[in-house]
């Protein structure tokens, strides 16, 4: 099933989320997913892939940037606020929800990295989502981001480690102060070098290249205060996404992040 996808918009605080919609030609509202792209990701990276699948598959599909990002509204640009941004996404739900065309009571949740912790906390507050789906979700940023191991597959001493981290957190109270004088951002890059990017892993090179090559409204910085507001897991979080009506889970799927380096990716399934 085929379906071209609309450029639609909703509002969030009296600015302008732009977005695409997905909705395949059908005689009755159809069920809908909407999509919570990662850290610093736009509406034309990963997500619109995942959007046409579903499509075809006779849902409804909504894409979007959240605010400060891509052709969304926001000042300043590149801020990437996991509050607001949750904001931004439950506005899009109620978007998708009140279209005439789908079916508001089948509507789904699907999110990626960042997006995916997004997708968690705002489905545990929202007992009228459909299904969960969490692609590697970043539930935990500060205990995901296994910044030691990583600074020590860029060949960093400890001393240079810890020097790298300071410099990190110096640029994200620089730029926290910055944004409380209404001065421009302190930025750091998405990808790049280490003490100057959030990921420094050699091995996403190809894939942020690929990026900056195919996403023309991707940026490869972002303000530094994220790292002071990065999402913490709260205990209870996954407890409360139930059906109030019949204190079920939904049905909710996990790809998860490989314990160790020589186990696989795996699929975790919680289901009522």
């Amino acid at each position: 099933m085929n379906a071209t996808p609309l450029p639609v918009q909703f509002f969030v605080d009296g600015l302008v989320c732009a977005g695409h919609l997905w909705l395949p030609e059908s005689s009755r509202p159809v069920p809908a997913v909407v999509l919570a792209n990662g850290f610093s990701g736009t509406q034309d990276w990963i997500v619109p892939e995942f959007a046409a699948r579903f499509a075809a598959a006779g849902m409804a599909a909504l894409v979007f940037d959240y605010r400060h990002l891509g052709r969304s509204a926001g000042e300043p640009r590149q801020l990437v606020d996991p509050a607001k941004q949750r904001a931004d996404l439950r506005a899009a739900l109620a978007y998708v929800r009140a279209h005439p065309q789908v079916d508001a009571r089948r509507v789904a949740l699907w999110g990626t990295s960042l997006g995916g912790s997004h997708v968690v906390e705002v489905a545990a507050d929202d007992g009228d989502v459909a299904a969960l789906v969490c692609n590697m979700p970043a539930l935990d940023a500060v205990c995901g981001a296994d910044v030691m191991a990583k600074l020590a597959r860029a060949n960093l001493s400890a001393g240079k480690a810890a020097l790298v981290s300071l410099r990190m957190l110096a640029a994200a109270l620089h730029d926290a102060l910055r944004g409380a004088l209404g001065l421009t951002p302190r930025y750091l890059s998405v990808y790049g070098r280490p003490g100057e990017a959030f990921f420094t892993d050699a091995a996403l090179s190809e894939l942020f290249n690929a990026v900056a090559a195919g996403s023309p409204t991707w940026q490869n910085r972002v303000a530094a205060r994220f790292l002071l507001c990065a999402p913490r897991y709260r205990q209870g979080t996954l407890e409360r996404i139930r059906d109030p009506s019949s204190s079920a889970w939904p049905h909710v799927t996990w790809r998860c992040r490989p314990r160790s380096s020589r186990e696989r990716p795996r699929d975790c399934r919680i289901a009522g």
